[in-house]
């Protein structure tokens, strides 16, 4: 590292040391400071093209209206299992008799 043509331009004249940790610490923030920036970025940039769209907010409209169906058709056939099974275990009481 003495040969200040082996480093990049913002770090010729550091030494090892504790300038060189505390440059090492300032690009570690620098680094999690722009991939925060970038992540905010890319999430405003997804809400402005896809969940503010009128097509959007239909399909998950549409999508809720077809859970809600689904969850009422799993407990109908779920009762109705239960009173076919109630049932069998009637007649099954009954032919042990």
């Amino acid at each position: 590292f003495a040969d200040s043509r082996a480093l990049p331009p913002w770090r010729v004249g550091v030494q090892r040391g504790e300038c060189e940790m505390s440059t090492m610490f300032a690009d570690t923030l620098l680094i999690v400071f722009i991939s925060v920036c970038t992540a905010l970025l890319a999430e405003g940039i997804t809400w402005v093209l896809v969940y503010r769209t009128d097509k959007y907010k239909r399909l998950k409209a549409e999508v809720e209206k077809q859970s809600k169906k689904l969850e009422k058709k799993k407990e109908t056939i779920t009762e109705s299992a239960g009173r076919q099974q109630k049932k069998e275990n009637r007649e099954a009481g009954r032919e042990t008799e």
